[in-house]
């Protein structure tokens, strides 16, 4: 039974590779396979017989071995797996990935819907050449799962996790920067005193948004308050974050002793947006409002200024990173995208002796 899974993990490698070659490339050598995937001569001899088989190689005596395949008749076959959570961002990341594929050849793009209490042991990889997954910081540092990362054999991307160490390749904006030129877009049009809104889960491990906004915030020498939604992973609850908003403004007489408000994900602060305006506080004038999103989110009922992350971009990066690692030109990459600001009027200027 584990020879058989052996032999099938190692013909998938090599079918990969020989889909990569132009018709008549040379394969490595049986040395060079055993070497590389670290197994041994009968588990080689099985998997190029099955190959010869499905006609994709020709075994050449004391010449090579060598692929029947044209390179161009061989899409590379992707499995784009995300969270079922209600996330505006997660949603753009799929479009934009469907986008992507439908508009290039070489790429057939299969999606999958995960749930976070999901076991990835379960997860049926077989007929992929590559996997792009979208997860938490929260799920990526769980140990059964980092486990599963470590152990698999096929190219894959953890798409916007923060990894630290790990030695796992991602994509993502740089939450670290947006957080701090969030501050200064805030600090320049002379606000000194921000609320900010956490709407995603706490959790221990590397530094999360609130920690970048709140060095930000000490570096130009502005005051901070943190108001926390207490949203659980998988929420991303904006009626979670307007209450929040609502029991606040209750505890504070109805008044905010800040001039603009940040708020950590985009849907959450258009609905606290439109509970701050039913309370009557006008926005921008009595209050300025700042959240993070995608440069391709459309403005909405209430239009909010953005720190705003390039989905289009992102994905382009995951795509062609997948390529180099099927290709085994690279073995591990990190990408890290800038972040710009969207100004959509919800930002104005007061005075920086403002009495809030």
């Amino acid at each position: 039974m584990e020879q058989n899974i052996q032999i099938e993990n190692l013909c998938n490698i090599l079918r990969r590779e020989t889909a990569l070659l132009p018709q008549g490339g040379r394969l490595p050598a049986v040395r060079e396979i055993m070497r590389r995937y670290g197994t041994h001569r009968g588990i080689v001899d099985a998997a190029l017989k099955r190959l010869e088989e499905e006609q994709l190689i020709v075994r050449r005596k004391r010449i090579g071995i060598f692929s029947r395949l044209a390179s161009d008749s061989a899409d590379l076959r992707v499995l784009f797996c995300y969270m079922n959570w209600p996330s505006s961002t997660i949603r753009e990341w799929v479009e934009c990935a469907k986008r992507y594929v439908t508009n290039r050849s070489g790429w057939k793009l299969t999606l999958r819907e995960i749930h976070a209490q999901d076991s990835f042991d379960r997860l049926d990889l077989s007929g992929h050449d590559a996997l792009i997954m979208v997860l938490n910081n929260r799920i990526v540092q769980d140990k059964h799962n980092l486990d599963w990362l470590s152990r698999l054999q096929l190219p894959a991307i953890v798409l916007d996790a923060e990894l630290g160490f790990l030695p796992f390749s991602t994509v993502r904006m740089n939450d670290g920067f947006g957080m701090l030129d969030a501050c200064r877009y805030l600090y320049s049009y002379g606000h000194r005193s921000v609320g900010y809104i956490r709407t995603e889960p706490k959790i221990s491990g590397p530094p999360q948004l609130a920690d970048y906004f709140r060095k930000g915030t000490e570096l130009l020498g502005m005051t901070i308050e943190v108001i926390e939604s207490e949203v659980s992973y998988g929420e991303f609850s904006a009626e979670k974050s307007s209450e929040c908003i609502q029991n606040y403004l209750d505890a504070h007489n109805g008044q905010l002793p800040f001039t603009a408000l940040f708020c950590e994900s985009h849907d959450p602060a258009v609905a606290i947006a439109g509970r701050l305006l039913r309370c009557g506080i006008r926005i921008p004038e009595e209050l300025s409002i700042m959240t993070r999103g995608g440069a391709s989110f459309p403005p909405g009922t209430v239009p909010l200024t953005l720190i705003a992350a390039d989905f289009e971009q992102e994905i382009a990066e995951v795509f062609n990173g997948l390529r180099q690692l099927v290709r085994k030109e690279i073995c591990c990459f990190r990408k890290y995208l800038p972040m710009r600001i969207i100004d959509r009027g919800s930002v104005t200027e007061v005075s920086s002796t403002s009495g809030r």
